[in-house]
This record gives C-alpha cells, structure tokens and sequence, in this order.
C-alpha cells in the first residue's frame, strides 16, 4: 500500500505544480479536482 499512496501524492504534486504554472491568464480559473476515495484526479481549465 505504501507504493500506492507514493503515487498518489505524486499526481497530486504534479496536478498541483501545473496549475500554479496556468495563471498566467486571468479570463481563465484552474480548478483541481481531488477525489482521494475512489482515486479521481482533474485538473480543470474554466472560463
């Protein structure tokens, strides 16, 4: 289980160092979208 949680946390880092890399445009709202319990996660470009 442990490798399993290391991969988690790293699509979340990458998801989240992406997002901070997209506001650049203010016209445009970058949404994460983490759901942990089924192992969902989104990056959301709105606007």
């Amino acid at each position: 289980m442990e490798r399993i949680e290391h991969y988690r946390q790293c699509i979340r880092k990458l998801l989240t160092e992406r997002a901070a890399l997209e506001t650049n445009n203010s016209d445009i709202e970058c949404q994460l979208i983490f759901d942990t319990e089924h192992d969902h996660y989104q990056l959301q470009d709105v606007g």
